[in-house]
């Protein structure tokens, strides 16, 4: 078996990473040093953190890193995602949004990204209410089924949510500006920095709340929009060209952020440079793995397999590992245990979602084609 012309390899390696960093910094990381709860997931720790930091050494490879350079695992994961979604905007839009009809975009990416946030929802809700007694109000779980918190001023009901919410946003943009280039790029950044400079220029208004929430999705666009001109960049054959394009996007990029730090305060590691080179590091090793394995069909299937199962699993290992960690450590389980655990019931419970989540495309097709159907017999 041969993998497709238009298949980028390199692009599951680095989704797999990803998600490995992402939910080590989450699974690893929040054990470690969160002391009292987790929201939305656990309501009381008891003693200093669920795997306090003298029962294993699974904490100090990251904390290596942090003292080194000050980058965070999870950050440089959802870099990575926001950098490999932006990637395929462009072509994206070559396939939604067609010429002399209205742009579809959003509907599309709606279509794929509902069955999964609404299987999820309900599945880390009920993990969360039944094991922990969380409860959240009714629009709260609407709201972040459909990935609408920033509209409707509801909580989201899983903390990871903010990077759908972010994704959703870019593509509203580029579903009002159909067809993105290098050229127009710039002014779809510049379009972000007014976004991000509204809520300081108004100050206190009755009605500022939209303009705060909208610019706290607008500042992390660019980073999707940055993978997007890195599609385009590639096609070009001046390494010069590639370069300064390359420089030009990505400074607009940084710059947004930190942008924002200064007028908000905002405190993160989104805006260290190092953050940045460990994602562009990995994104490089994972090209050249990519040429290493291309004639292993095996290793390429196996890559792609894993690699569909990431959305739900990126959404629900922080409610179910941490959950599963919570309850071990009463039976003082063994860190290492408990952490392997976690990993262990969250890939159940993500492929659990997934086929759930099939389940409602495959429903929702035969209902379009029933009304399809008694439509025409109608007729």
């Amino acid at each position: 078996m041969e993998c497709k012309k238009t298949e980028y390899i390199w692009i599951y390696i680095v989704k797999i990473i990803a998600a490995l960093l992402v939910s080590w910094g989450h699974l690893i990381g929040t054990s470690t040093w969160q002391n009292e709860s987790v929201w939305g997931v656990i309501t009381r720790i008891e003693g200093t953190s669920l795997l306090p930091s003298d029962t294993h050494v699974l904490w100090k490879v990251e904390a290596s890193f942090y003292g080194l350079l000050h980058v965070e695992a999870a950050v440089i994961g959802v870099v990575l995602f926001f950098l490999m979604s932006g990637f395929f905007l462009p072509r994206l839009q070559e396939k939604h949004n067609v010429p002399s009809q209205m742009p579809r975009l959003l509907i599309s990416r709606m279509k794929r990204i509902y069955p999964v946030t609404i299987v999820c929802t309900i599945v880390v809700g009920l993990i969360a209410y039944l094991l922990q007694g969380i409860k959240f109000r009714a629009i709260d779980y609407i709201s972040t089924a459909l990935v609408i918190p920033t509209i409707t001023r509801a909580q989201a009901t899983m903390g990871v949510l903010w990077y759908l919410m972010v994704l959703m946003f870019v593509y509203l943009l580029l579903s009002i500006i159909p067809h993105i280039t290098l050229s127009n790029l710039t002014g779809i950044y510049a379009l972000l920095y007014v976004m991000v400079l509204i809520p300081k220029m108004l100050g206190e208004v009755p009605e500022g709340w939209i303009f705060t929430n909208i610019e706290y999705v607008a500042k992390f666009c660019g980073i999707p929009l940055l993978g997007a001109a890195m599609y385009f960049i590639r096609q070009r054959k001046s390494y010069f060209e590639r370069l300064t394009a390359f420089l030009w996007f990505f400074s607009a990029t940084f710059l947004l952020l930190k942008l924002d730090s200064l007028l908000y305060g905002t405190k993160h590691t989104y805006t260290n440079i190092w953050t940045y080179i460990c994602s562009f590091g990995i994104i490089v090793l994972a090209i050249m793995v990519d040429k290493a394995i291309a004639q292993s069909a095996n290793v390429i299937s196996l890559l792609r397999n894993i690699e569909k199962y990431l959305f739900h699993f990126y959404l629900v290992h922080v409610g179910v590992g941490l959950t599963t960690i919570f309850y071990l450590r009463h039976f003082n389980i063994n860190s290492y245990i408990c952490v392997l655990a976690a990993y262990i019931v969250s890939a159940v419970v993500t492929v659990v979602t997934y086929h759930f989540s099939r389940s409602l495309v495959v429903m929702a097709s035969k209902m379009k084609k029933y009304s399809i159907c008694a439509a025409n017999r109608g007729e």
